[in-house]
C-alpha cells in the first residue's frame, strides 16, 4: 500500500539531529529520508506493539470526506458585504455561503 498520509510534529535542532544521527547509524535508506524511514519503523513498531493494527481506520470527527470542498473567487466588494451579512447573523461567511447555496440547490428560504 502506498503511503499517502502525512504525521507531523516539531521537535528541537538538537533532537532531529539526534534522530538523524541514529538514523545514519542504523543505515537505513530508501524513497525517504532515514529519519522519516526510521520513524515509519518506530511507529510500525509501536503500532504491533500496542495491537492497533486489529483495529482498522478510525474516521476522523468532524471532518468532511475529501474533494467536498469547494473555492470560490470574490471580488473585493463582494467579500465585504458577504463578512458584513455573515457577521450580522453571527456565524463565519463560509457558513453563511453555504447555507446560500444549499438553499439555492433545493429551493429552500433562508429566514432572515
Amino acid at each position: 500500500m502506498a503511503a499517502e498520509a502525512f504525521i507531523q510534529c516539531r521537535v528541537t535542532t538538537e533532537t532531529k539531529g539526534k534522530v538523524r544521527t541514529f538514523a545514519a547509524r542504523q543505515q537505513l535508506s530508501g524513497s525517504c529520508p532515514s529519519e522519516s524511514a526510521l520513524l515509519q519503523q518506530l511507529i510500525d513498531l509501536m503500532l504491533q506493539t500496542a495491537g492497533a493494527g486489529a483495529l482498522g481506520p478510525i474516521e476522523e470527527e468532524g471532518k468532511p470526506p475529501r474533494g467536498t470542498g469547494v473555492t470560490i473567487r470574490l471580488r473585493a466588494e463582494d467579500q465585504a458585504l458577504l463578512h458584513a451579512r455573515a457577521a450580522a447573523r453571527g456565524i463565519p461567511s463560509a457558513t453563511y455561503v453555504s447555507m446560500l447555496t444549499r438553499a439555492h440547490l433545493r429551493n429552500l428560504t433562508i429566514s432572515p
